[in-house]
């Protein structure tokens, strides 16, 4: 039920779209307008999309499919001693339904057969925490605003934690 497809520059709508909706309780929090709300949202989603590009030239991006629909995107930078999951975003409506899970099970379970580490920065405090720590994510380097963490496939307790 759940498909990786290539990112696609036809895709563009739909990513901002996405990238909209992980974004939209900070421009009520900050109290921007409409206009305000278009226009920071338009500026960051074309800064994180230039910085992806530059930093991880070599990534797989993938468009996530449920059923049919465009649900969300993953992108994956693999190394030689490790595999970095860039970003994986859902949309609201897809949310809390585990396709977020089986799409790191599937990282994990790749890791595992190259014995190689996989990491990730997820923003201090965000939700996604708690969802890494029950995959069985360490934190590795803690930031002002990011935090590093990492699953080690040679670890004793990795895995999922219910």
């Amino acid at each position: 039920m759940i498909e990786l497809v290539p990112a696609r520059p036809e895709d563009e709508a739909f990513l901002y779209k996405l990238y909209v909706s992980t974004r939209e309780h900070e421009a009520v929090a900050w109290g921007f307008g409409e206009r305000e709300a278009a226009a920071f949202f338009t500026m960051q989603y074309d800064l994180q999309r230039r910085s992806y590009r530059m930093q991880f030239p070599d990534a797989e991006h993938s468009i996530v499919h449920y059923g049919k629909q465009p649900a969300g995107r993953i992108l994956v930078s693999r190394g030689q001693s490790d595999t970095l999951l860039v970003d994986i975003s859902l949309m609201k409506e897809f949310r809390g339904q585990g396709i977020g899970g089986s799409l790191i099970r599937n990282l994990q379970e790749e890791v595992r057969a190259t014995g190689s580490l996989l990491r990730l920065h997820v923003l201090k405090h965000s939700p996604a925490v708690r969802l890494y720590e029950r995959f069985g994510f360490k934190l590795a380097e803690p930031g002002d605003v990011y935090d590093a963490m990492e699953w080690d496939p040679s670890g004793m307790d990795n895995g999922r934690k219910e």
